[in-house]
Formats: structure tokens, sequence, C-alpha cells
């Protein structure tokens, strides 16, 4: 990660000016490649599978019969996956709210004695 240079004591303002614009363009450039698609490559794992690199953090490894037969059975899930495209979630996509937790007994209780009580007081 980049760090914001430093104005040197014998710099001219000129001078880190041009240092700061190199750097946020070399900040920008490593942003740039950061952002993009991994290159997907394949590689033969030590147990003899296949492992495919670059579609997420850890590779999909299967084995050549699975690769195989889930080859076959493209047509059947591009057809899923256009079918729920509403319902499959994105990379990126935020995640849902999370469900307000449900209170215990003893948070009700308390909480209908406090009720009881200010109805009490007014």
């Amino acid at each position: 990660m980049a760090t914001i240079p430093v104005r040197l004591p014998n710099e001219t303002e000129k001078q880190y000016i041009q240092r700061l614009t190199a750097a946020m363009a070399q900040m920008q450039t490593e942003l740039e490649q950061k952002s993009k698609p991994a290159t997907i490559t394949c590689k033969v794992s030590e147990k003899g599978a296949v492992s495919v690199y670059g579609l997420q953090r850890m590779p999909v490894t299967l084995y050549a019969e699975q690769w195989t037969r889930l080859i076959a059975y493209m047509p059947t899930l591009e057809a899923f996956i256009a079918a729920n495209d509403a319902k499959l979630a994105k990379k990126g996509d935020k995640k849902p709210d999370a469900p307000a937790p449900t209170p215990s007994a003893d948070q009700l209780a308390a909480a209908l004695k406090m009720l009881q009580g200010q109805q009490a007081n007014a």
C-alpha cells in the first residue's frame, strides 16, 4: 500500500506537488490493477485434479470426470441461472440486513413492568 509523500525540508512547493502527482498516478494504476477481474487459469493439483484459479479467493478443484459432468450440465445450469436471476446474489451486492433479534422472556417481562409503572404514574 502506497503512502502519501511528506514534504522534504529542502523541497520547493512545485517539486512537492510533482512528487504528489506522481504518487497519485502510481496509486491510481495500482487500484486499476486490483479492480481488474483476475485471469482464469488452470493447474493440475498434487492429487491429479483440475484446479481453476481466478474465480474466487480459493481455487475451484474437481477431478476431470467431475468437470466433464459439469460441462455437460452447463445448458441446464445456464437456464437455471437465467430463470432465477432476480433471486441470485451478485458479487458486490449489499448483504440483506439481519433480522432484529427476538427479545427474551426476561426482556419482555422487564419491558411490561416498565410500561405498567409508567401507566400507574400517569
